[in-house]
């Protein structure tokens, strides 16, 4: 039986729901589709009561055509639900889908379309659109129909944003690895390099015919990232080694480098011969790897060196050589590099070595003479440099034995003069280990030279909502791979409670340090989701400072996060800051009035006190543009508020 009428009849009903009920009497098309199902309602009693109630919905007396029509559609769709096929006509064709994961969101898609149109276009403010949908609604960014999009991103001409595309990807996981392969260009652009990186985070060694396929067609900066993911995989021991024969400039570096993070006695031997012809080469390669033979030779070049510069100094009595030990020092901090993901025994025989030696009068005297600067200020460069480079060991390896060397640093020399510095490897420490360290860190903080330490300790502290929970992020150089490579730890330490209530102490009510706008960023960054008592006290804080009117930090800034929370007072932000500056200019006023958050009624009264604060005549002074023309703009802005 053809039930085809019925789907017209479904149709006709439809647009008549849009149309409006007071245009059915003029519907031809609705009459037609009528019409033509009354040979099927002998068939079926549901058809007929379909066409009694589909008559009735067209004739004149119907008193209630809306309830008529919804009855009408309802029945209809009712029927059609039972009338599925499992077959239709035709050959059957392969169905090819381009696989970009699963995940498909409710969003509407409005949003998902202001999300690619930011992608795909050019100009000014997407970057900061994008950024603050991603923290806002991550889940945007896994549907299948923004994936595309942020692949062909990751040849964004705004670099920042490519880069923080690349990031965004590595954390979607094996789903958007055949979008990546999709199209790869082994000659093209910036972005074929970013996708390589991508993938090879996300995949290593399950890459690998990936990177063989494509690696003799490759050029340049994409040649150089193929051969350098060739590490994964000790099936390219082989053909690495040849690569170091073949190849030349960086691409020659990124093989040695390759080869280098090879588990292997062929690797480790072929490495260690290029040691004894080109050293710089060699160390370079050791400086990427993470190989238990890798760890042992950066031991065995530290231990080296030490005795050598004890050596020239004669075991500590006199130094013979000022310069070369000098010399040898400056090598001293390129292996301290070089120790980076290293094993954590061999990390913390060095460290304690070098730690001794810079604790030695002979070496203290030579460093105070040879870095002194006009001021008469000593820079510790030895024992300052393996502070910074402890912090980010534990960062890259989070594990016990990182943990217990910080602390112990720090328990050892903290109390030294220039060891303080170990204060951030020890924060970073009982941040990882401990669910609380208030107490601690109220007790280090009362020695005075550790509070200025808290932003270098804190910084990269953030809420991570992808996560659910708290996390440190630490960047540094690799001269191996001439870049910034960035690192992240999850931390047991909870930021809300007591720990908020001691960050925000160190601030509030005191004079202002120049480190409390990073203490500001970070306590705003870590501000956990629908955690409504951590919102309302760090907004609560960025409200006092902003109304205090003192020259601390950026009001602005204040007054940004206090609009993006939803902050309901503004008293007295604009007219305290106005009041304490020396002088002041009419396009401020109205940009601080366009920035006040608060509900409406707060921001007028804010804008009208501020509006009789310029009228008066002890401020007229002050503002160097005020004529009639600035002063109506004025007027007209507070009474738009």
């Amino acid at each position: 039986m053809d039930i085809t009428p019925i789907y017209e009849l479904r149709n006709r009903l439809r647009a008549a729901a849009i149309a409006g009920t007071n245009l059915l009497s003029e519907d031809f098309r609705l009459k037609r589709a009528v019409e033509a199902i009354q040979p099927l309602e002998t068939a079926s009693p549901v058809f007929a009561k379909i066409g009694e109630l589909a008559r009735g919905l067209l004739s004149p007396e119907q008193a209630d055509r809306e309830g008529a029509l919804l009855d009408t559609i309802t029945l209809v769709d009712a029927l059609l639900c039972t009338q599925g096929e499992v077959a239709v006509a035709g050959e059957l064709q392969s169905l090819h889908l381009q696989a970009t994961g699963s995940a498909v969101s409710n969003a509407p898609y409005s949003d998902v379309k202001a999300i690619l149109d930011a992608l795909e276009n050019s100009g000014g403010g997407r970057y900061g659109y994008l950024t603050q949908m991603h923290e806002e609604r991550p889940e945007l960014f896994e549907d299948y129909r923004v994936k595309p999009a942020l692949v062909r991103a990751l040849g964004a001409s705004y670099a920042e944003l490519a880069e923080d595309v690349k990031n965004w990807l590595k954390s979607m996981g094996e789903p958007i690895l055949p979008l990546l392969e999709k199209d790869f260009d082994p000659k093209g652009k910036k972005e074929m390099v970013r996708r390589v990186e991508v993938i090879e985070t996300i995949a290593g060694a399950g890459a690998n015919d990936f990177y063989v396929k494509y690696l003799p067609d490759s050029e340049k900066e994409i040649r150089q990232a193929l051969i350098y993911a060739l590490r994964h995989s000790s099936e390219n021991e082989e053909l690495l080694q040849s690569l170091t024969k073949t190849e030349k400039g960086k691409a020659k570096k990124m093989a040695y480098c390759a080869l280098a993070c090879i588990e292997s006695d062929g690797a480790r031997e072929y490495v260690t011969a290029l040691a004894g012809k080109k050293p710089e080469e060699a160390y370079s390669a050791i400086y990427v790897s993470g190989t238990e033979w890798a760890s042992d030779m950066v031991r065995q070049m530290i231990f080296e060196l030490m005795d050598k510069v004890e050596e020239e100094t004669d075991g500590g009595r006199k130094i013979r050589d000022q310069e070369a030990v000098i010399k040898d020092l400056n090598e001293l901090g390129h292996y301290l590099d070089a120790l980076n993901g290293k094993n954590g025994r061999v990390v913390g025989d060095c460290c304690r070595r070098v730690a001794v030696f810079a604790e030695k009068p002979h070496i203290m005297k030579l460093l105070l003479d040879a870095h002194t600067d006009r001021k008469g200020n000593v820079d510790h460069v030895l024992k300052r440099q393996l502070a910074k480079h402890v912090r980010e060991y534990l960062a890259l390896c989070p594990d016990e034995e990182m943990v217990s060397l910080a602390l112990e640093m720090y328990e050892t020399y903290g109390s030294t003069q220039a060891g303080e510095g170990y204060f951030p490897a020890a924060l970073l420490a009982k941040l990882i280990s401990c669910e609380d360290c208030t107490a601690w860190l109220r007790k280090e903080l009362k020695k005075g030279q550790n509070e200025d330490r808290m932003p270098d300790a804190l910084d990269g502290l953030r809420w991570s909502r992808g996560r659910k929970t708290w996390e440190l992020e630490t960047q540094f150089y690799s001269r191996a791979l001439e870049k910034y490579s960035s690192f992240v730890c999850q931390i047991r330490q909870r930021i809300d409670g007591d720990f908020l209530a001691l960050l925000i102490g160190q601030m509030d009510g005191k004079p202002y340090h120049k480190w409390d706008s990073m203490l500001e960023r970070v306590i705003a960054n870590c501000i956990p989701d629908n955690d409504k008592a951590y919102e309302d006290t760090v907004m609560g804080y960025f409200y006092r400072k902003a109304a205090s009117g003192e020259e601390s930090g950026s009001i602005y800034y204040y007054c940004t996060q206090l609009k993006q929370h939803g902050y309901p007072k503004c008293k007295g932000i604009a007219t305290q800051y106005f009041k304490k500056k020396q002088q002041v200019y009419m396009w401020e006023i109205s940009n601080m009035l366009n920035s006040l958050p608060g509900t409406d009624e707060e921001k007028r009264a804010e804008a009208q006190a501020v509006l009789e604060l310029v009228k008066s005549k002890s401020f007229e002074r002050k503002i160097r543009d005020l004529n009639a023309t600035t002063m109506e703009r004025l007027e007209t802005l507070v009474l738009s508020m």
